[in-house]
């Protein structure tokens, strides 16, 4: 659901929640709270004009997540490959 309110977002310059399709399916608090937890990691920003708060994503934080995870995800496939299995061993404890 984050994902898709974030799409959204990014799909525009700026929007407001009763722009939102999320808007319609789910209640204003949930949806305010999606809002808040992606501002809270940076991925968007908010303005307030007037009653309503406008929202714009904010893509270089999405690229630098994508990096950083693209860079885990390569560091765990080196692991394996050179045979580090320490987090497999903790797997199989599961």
């Amino acid at each position: 659901m984050r994902l898709g309110i974030y799409r959204q977002i990014a799909d525009r310059n700026e929007v407001f929640c009763s722009e939102l399709a999320a808007c319609d399916t789910l209640s204003a608090a949930t949806v305010s709270h999606h809002l808040r937890v992606l501002s809270r990691a940076g991925l968007i920003s908010s303005r307030r004009r007037g009653q309503f708060i406008f929202y714009q994503a904010i893509p270089d934080r999405l690229a630098a997540y994508c990096s950083y995870l693209q860079e885990r995800s390569d560091a765990c496939s080196e692991n394996v490959v050179n045979g580090h299995a320490s987090s497999s061993k903790a797997l199989s404890n599961i």
